[in-house]
């Protein structure tokens, strides 16, 4: 044949040999039928549009079976095309179980071939992607590869993608750690399936945040800053992931008003406030920190493919205690001579550094800031505790020379003089030994006397 007339040793070509038979399209073009036997008719959809050529003459594949000899047995089809620009082979297979006296709608069974370049849908791979392999040629999935999500408030969670992960593996994955494991499903409940959207091709919703086909859309529902989300991993997966902002966060305006619980007195009415923080309004060295979605409902807009926030029907109410924690002293004999010591929170939530992130070039600018404040507050609470270490230090010393003068005192009025005391003790030693002698001799003479009477 004048076909092969100009193959070469080497050459590539793909033989495909039909038989010719007859078939009947029902009206709906829905069945296909050869008289009481089984047709299989397979779909291809090729893009005309690819620059490296998808030959044009590529038809439908229709096979004919005995629908008796395959009934409840499985083939494998498998079919091969060849670039006539480079020769390059592709080639397919799937395998299909036939059941009974089947029927099969027009057609059985669709393919799509896929070129470099077009944008891919929910089942391609992160291998079939470009952005997965770096510079030297080496897919970066090859081996597990864990990505940490932190929110702004210093929640965190990770997820971890393998290489055989899909982009639906992949949206799933970033949908339930958002969701879950940082706890968001809370507020969009229903809702909970729309943090993460792959655009998927022809899907793409114009004038929203999903007008860009092939894009993944990460939403927070936490408003603020304090629902801002960082991902941290190997560098260059967050660089195939091209995280860019599309909306800035926003911190929720809030109007305040305090009681006091015991005497329902006004402590501060309608404060404005920025964020989730009170500081100093119920007292100079105490800041409260409450629910940044406090009075806040949560719903997703279709329309917008978007979440929308509105304010609850009912005002948020929450409760806080307050109890003086102060130490205190006794640093005199008498009573109010005390000294009180109180020592301000220095953990890191209240320092703020739980919430330093390093995860781009602006967070890292905001972190300096947040730890020289906190670098500020730790040096005001050291030169506090200084000045309550002077203080009692020279109380110490000023008792301790107010008990010197005291033993000093003690001593002079209870020390004896020995020499004078001896010398006392010697004389009255004395006088009683010259009494008892006087005595001793004054009781002879009487009996001297009576024995001179009586003799």
């Amino acid at each position: 044949s004048s076909t092969f007339a100009n193959l070469r040793r080497g050459d590539k070509f793909v033989l495909n040999v039909t038989r010719f038979f007859a078939i009947s399209v029902d009206t709906a073009n829905t069945v296909v039928n050869f008289f009481n036997n089984l047709v299989f008719h397979v779909s291809l959809s090729v893009n005309r549009t690819w620059s490296g050529g998808w030959n044009r003459d590529v038809r439908n594949l229709v096979y004919a079976f005995d629908n008796t000899a395959i009934n409840n047995e499985t083939f494998n089809f498998r079919t091969f095309y060849i670039n006539p620009n480079d020769g390059t082979v592709y080639d397919s297979e799937i395998s299909y179980t036939f059941s009974g006296r089947a029927r099969f709608g027009y057609p059985a069974a669709s393919f799509h071939a896929s070129y470099v370049g077009e944008v891919a849908d929910r089942d391609v791979k992160l291998y079939n992607l470009d952005r997965f392999w770096n510079n030297s040629g080496v897919f970066l999935l090859s081996d597990p590869q864990t990505i940490t999500i932190i929110q702004g408030n210093g929640v965190k969670t990770s997820f971890t993608l393998y290489s055989d992960d899909t982009i639906a593996d992949m949206e799933r994955k970033l949908n339930d750690a958002i969701a879950y494991g940082l706890g968001q499903s809370y507020w969009a409940k229903t809702a909970s399936g729309n943090f993460v959207t792959y655009v998927r091709p022809n899907a793409g919703v114009a004038n929203t945040h999903e007008s860009v086909e092939g894009t993944f859309v990460i939403r927070s529902v936490v408003a603020g800053k304090v629902g801002e989300l960082n991902f941290s991993g190997e560098e260059d997966i967050i660089k195939a992931l091209s995280l860019t902002e599309i909306q800035r966060s926003k911190e929720n305006e809030f109007r305040v008003t305090i009681y006091d619980a015991h005497s329902g007195g006004t402590v501060a009415s309608n404060v404005k406030i920025t964020g989730n923080r009170l500081i100093g309004v119920i007292h100079p060295h105490i800041d409260i920190e409450f629910d940044p979605m406090a009075d806040v409902s949560v719903s997703w807009n279709q329309t917008e493919r978007r979440f929308q926030f509105s304010e609850q029907a009912s005002n948020y109410v929450t409760y806080v205690h307050l109890a003086d924690n102060t130490t205190v002293f006794q640093i005199g004999a008498n009573e109010g001579q005390d000294m009180g010591i109180n020592i301000g929170d220095m953990r890191a939530a209240a320092l703020g550094v739980d919430r330093v992130l390093v995860t781009d070039r602006e967070s890292a600018a905001r972190s300096i800031t947040i730890v020289d404040n906190a670098i500020n507050r730790v040096s005001s609470q050291r030169a506090k505790l200084g000045a309550y270490q002077n203080r009692l230090e020279k109380t110490i010393n000023a008792l301790g020379v107010a008990a010197e003068n005291l033993t000093a005192a003690e001593s002079r009025i209870r020390d004896t003089d020995m020499a004078k005391e001896m010398m006392e003790f010697t004389k009255l030693q004395i006088l009683l030994q010259a009494g008892t002698a006087m005595l001793a001799q004054a009781n002879a003479r009487s009996q001297i006397a009576l024995q001179l009477l009586g003799g």
